[in-house]
């Protein structure tokens, strides 16, 4: 338990989702991007 309430902890459980939520969103906007230039 102690290793979630520390600040580490908190890093190394939620920067995979929120990696994973920038690349999505990086992947939206090339789609969306593309999409404009057609």
């Amino acid at each position: 338990m102690l290793v979630i309430y520390s600040p580490l902890g908190v890093v190394i459980l939620f920067l995979p989702s929120y990696i994973q939520r920038l690349e999505y969103s990086k992947l939206w906007h090339y789609h969306f991007h593309f999409l404009q230039i057609q």
